[in-house]
């Protein structure tokens, strides 16, 4: 995860974050994935602009930039701490 590794650069304990990711369904015919939404909670809280340094890292993540672009994806951080 993309995340992580910016959090272990910066230095952040990033320990017992959590991933949920909801998946919907192209209508049919097409059988793939038309969108996913991640949301990502991070165990402690972040200073601002730590926490937009691992959302951007989220948003520049090499496989969500695989995916084809019909398929949205949306990400949202929520500090737990």
């Amino acid at each position: 995860m993309c995340m992580a590794m910016v959090a272990e650069r910066d230095g952040l304990d990033f320990r017992g974050a959590e991933l949920a990711v909801k998946m919907e369904l192209a209508p049919e015919p097409a059988r793939r994935f038309a969108a996913f939404t991640l949301t990502v909670s991070l165990p402690r809280k972040f200073s601002e602009s730590d926490q937009a340094k691992l959302a951007k890292a989220a948003e520049l993540c090499p496989v969500r930039n695989s995916l084809r672009p019909e398929v949205a994806v949306s990400v949202e951080v929520v500090s737990l701490g």
